[in-house]
Order: structure tokens, then C-alpha cells, then sequence
């Protein structure tokens, strides 16, 4: 079911025969099967920008609960936040993707993230969906995390790690809903901590002593927020064709850190 931008619904059905063989080589090279992923890209992204074009308050979205644990978000949008706020991080899940759309599809927000291109409702599901494998399978190398604020998703925070270094690299992003109240800064710190948690700096081989991170030249706000989080910048590189400033956080091992000090 779609709902067109008045709140209409209107019911498509889209018959499909996978026997199907066009020209040589079209089947074999699965032209078709890009073809139909496309379309499901595009179906999917109008449902979603269908939903969320005001729609009058008798249209409901007709998703079971089980189905869809957050599907009162395609309903209620996440709403603007004033005043201060303390983020939660939780492993970002498929329950996630519908309160991060509004933030992934904005412009403004991810101008400066990778290479500055807006996410659709297919590559944002796509990426929750990947987080879930990940924290199943207790991988070493992803760790996604939902940034939450009242019970919701504004953000969503990855750190990779570096087959070359071993060092894990910083992507963060924050809805402009709940920019400017310190809870990038404490979302930030809080995962530092996870990561040097569940990575000891002198536990061997696979212990981390960094941590990285690429910011859009000009990009003044990201760099304000890497230095208030203890990291240093580096110097400068490219990210494809973008122009950016390294940062670098050094996690020292607990052995070598300052010893507490002994009451009188």
C-alpha cells in the first residue's frame, strides 16, 4: 500500500517472471536482478516520503507491531529537542532505520560524511541490517551504534577497524533535531570508552592504542568536537577527492597509566 502526498492510499502490485531471459548475456550478468533492486530502492523511498508528507491524523500505516517495533515513528516523527539531553548508545538494529531516515536523508547533515551523498530508506535499512550480522556474529571489525535520546534514534555512530593498522576508524552522525546540546560530545566519549573496554590497549595482538578519524576540511564543528574528546589533529589527507584533517586518539594501557594516589 502507498500513500500518495494528501494521504490517499493506493494499492500497486508488481508481477515479476524470474524465468525470464532477455539477450545473451543479460541473465548471466544479472542486469535483470539490478534492474529489480533498483525498483524495489525507488518502491520503498516513495512509500517512506509518502508517509511522512503530513499525512491527515485518521491515516494509519498498516504495520504489525512484530513487524516493525518503532512503527510509530512513520506516524510521529521524531520531534526537534530543546534543552539538554544525555544519549544512550545501543547496538543499531533493523527497529532503528525508520527514526534515522530524516537524518541520513538530509543534506545538511551528510554533507560532510564520506563523500557528502544523502542515504535512501533502502541504504539506511541496508546498514542496520548489516550492524545486526555484526553484533551476532561478535564481530571484531563493526560496531554500530544507535545514538538514543528519550527512547529514539538521532544518530548513528560506527567505528571500523583498519586491516592495515588494526586501529579502528570514527564515522558519526547526528540529526540537526538534536544538534548543539552536547549529546554528539557524550555519545563520542561514551564509545571511546566501549572501545577501549572491549579492546585493552595491553591485552596483545588484539588490543587497540588508536583511534582515527577524517573531518571535512572546513568542517569546523566536527573538528571543535574531536578535540573537546581528547583527540589531536594529525595533519591532513584525502578521502577520495575530499580534502580532510586527521585526528588521532591514543589510548594508553592500564599499566602505564598514573597510579591512583594513597590516602594519608
Amino acid at each position: 500500500m502507498l500513500l500518495d502526498a494528501r494521504g490517499q492510499p493506493h494499492l500497486l502490485e508488481v508481477n515479476t517472471n524470474p524465468g525470464f531471459v532477455g539477450r545473451a548475456g543479460e541473465a548471466e550478468h544479472g542486469h535483470f536482478e539490478g534492474l529489480f533492486a533498483k525498483l524495489n530502492r525507488i518502491m520503498c523511498d516513495f512509500m517512506w516520503t509518502s508517509v511522512i508528507s503530513s499525512p491527515p491524523a485518521d491515516v494509519r500505516v498498516l504495520y504489525k507491531a512484530s513487524e516493525s517495533p518503532t512503527a510509530a515513528s512513520f506516524t510521529h516523527p521524531s520531534k526537534w529537542i530543546d534543552g539538554a539531553a544525555t544519549p544512550a548508545l545501543v547496538p543499531l538494529s533493523m527497529r532503528h532505520y525508520e527514526d534515522l531516515f530524516h537524518a541520513v536523508n538530509d543534506a545538511t547533515v551528510m554533507k560532510t560524511v564520506q563523500k557528502g551523498f544523502t542515504w535512501s530508506l533502502y541504504e539506511i535499512a541496508r546498514r542496520c541490517q548489516e550492524s545486526e550480522g555484526d553484533w551476532a556474529s561478535k564481530s571484531q571489525q563493526y560496531h554500530r551504534w544507535a545514538i538514543m535520546v528519550h527512547g529514539r534514534a538521532y544518530g548513528m555512530l560506527l567505528w571500523h577497524r583498519q586491516n592495515a593498522t588494526s586501529n579502528f576508524q570514527l564515522r558519526i552522525l547526528l540529526s540537526r533535531r538534536v544538534q548543539g546540546h552536547g549529546i554528539a560530545t557524550s555519545a563520542l566519549k561514551q564509545s571511546i570508552q566501549l572501545i577501549s573496554d572491549m579492546y585493552p590497549a595491553d591485552s596483545g595482538a588484539g588490543g587497540v592504542t588508536r583511534l582515527e578519524a577524517d573531518v571535512h576540511v572546513g568542517n569546523g564543528g566536527s573538528a571543535k568536537l574531536m578535540l573537546r574528546c581528547g583527540f589531536r589533529n594529525v595533519g591532513e589527507g584525502h578521502y577520495g577527492r575530499t580534502k580532510v584533517s586527521r585526528f588521532a586518539y591514543d589510548i594508553q594501557p592500564a599499566s602505564t597509566a598514573a597510579p591512583a594516589a594513597v590516602p594519608n
